[in-house]
């Protein structure tokens, strides 16, 4: 029996391990596109955005609005227990992006649940991208710690259980 993060099959069953093989690769792709995203922001080198736009969506357009009467401090100086999930979402178009670089499609967070994962409650968070300003595409999920400190990319086991697969960014200082 092999168990890899919260996935366990028995060796020898072709169809599990194809399936477990298809997961992994899909965590993989997720985990490349957000690092890229992430070098491409500045992340990897430590720099830290300065200022934060609230941005808001209206519901009979569907067009995001920003106010610059609502600006907030960088998410490094933000003391916070708990934040929302509206914020988790925040800060993940802060961190990981609102556009794929190469492509310039949009990408969007939608929060899906929470969910307790050892000691901490954690966002999920389904990634998805604006295809040719035609059709939203799924992308993966991205796992946001409730205190706004940590993003993980996820995945999903075959019973429907998020789990935390890599860590992409960490609040420092």
């Amino acid at each position: 029996m092999v168990t890899i993060t919260g996935i366990t099959t028995m060796q020898g069953h072709d169809e599990g391990e194809k399936m477990l093989k298809r997961v992994l690769l899909l965590v993989m792709i997720l985990a490349v596109l957000v690092v890229q995203g992430c070098k491409m922001q500045g992340v990897e080198s430590g720099e830290k955005p300065r200022t934060i736009l609230q941005k808001t969506v209206d519901m009979r357009s569907g067009v995001f609005v920003f106010d610059d009467s609502k600006k907030s401090t960088s998410v490094a100086e933000k003391p916070v227990e708990s934040i929302s999930a509206e914020e988790a979402a925040h800060i993940c178009r802060v961190v990981l992006g609102e556009a794929e670089e190469e492509s310039g499609f949009k990408v969007a967070y939608l929060y899906i649940e929470t969910i307790e994962y050892g000691n901490q409650s954690y966002y999920v968070m389904h990634v998805s991208w604006l295809v040719d300003d035609n059709h939203w595409s799924y992308i993966g999920e991205v796992i946001v710690s409730t205190n706004g400190e940590k993003i993980y990319s996820g995945a999903v086991d075959r019973e429907g259980n998020y789990f935390l697969v890599e860590k992409l960014w960490e609040e420092t200082g």
